[in-house]
């Protein structure tokens, strides 16, 4: 289980970037830079944010060549992009655990999982103090002229205040010690 995080809201204010609000700060050279024009006005955004948060990530890939690339790559502390939490000013660190063995989750109608369920909304089985609350976010993609448009959604269900989740019907796995549900 990971160590409930706190909530912490805070203001900032922010110059707009959209092109006819930028102002060149050297048009004569063979640099040119545009920063935003501080004589307009600026625009307030309240944020909320968790203070000092930890995830745990749990992969398991059928592509060996694959998951070999991705083992290394963490274990030695490297990324291909800086990992965010959002913002670019909510920059995230990588903490590699190791590799654990994946075994046969606990059998029964019933599961307590420590980990988010992907497509199980009906099967969370509520009780009285257990909060579960549900997220969608774009899981398959398909390539197009402009890139890629999201060609389908994933509803993952968890326990904000992360504690196991009791669910039915759902095939899961041990992992250090913990249920997971991997999608």
């Amino acid at each position: 289980m990971l160590a409930q995080t706190a909530v912490r809201t805070h203001r900032t204010d922010t110059l707009s970037t959209a092109a006819e609000n930028l102002q060149s700060l050297n048009s004569h050279g063979k640099l040119s830079v545009k920063l935003p024009d501080p004589t307009t006005l600026r625009q307030q955004h309240n944020y909320e944010v968790l203070v000092e948060p930890a995830y745990r990530i749990d992969v398991w890939l059928a592509d060996t060549e694959r998951y070999r690339e991705l083992r290394d790559t963490l274990a030695a502390g490297k990324s291909h992009y800086v990992p965010s939490l959002g913002l670019s000013e909510h920059l995230a660190e990588l903490e590699y655990h190791g590799e654990f063995a994946v075994e046969p989750g606990p059998d029964g109608e019933q599961v307590e999982v420590d980990s988010a369920v992907p497509d199980a909304v009906e099967d969370v089985v509520l009780k009285s103090g257990t909060r579960c609350q549900v997220e969608e976010s774009p899981a398959f993609m398909a390539a197009d002229a402009g890139g890629r448009t999201t060609a389908g959604f994933t509803a993952y269900t968890y326990n904000p205040d992360a504690e196991s989740l009791p669910v039915r019907n759902v095939a899961s796995s041990r992992v250090d010690g913990r249920t997971v549900v991997f999608v």
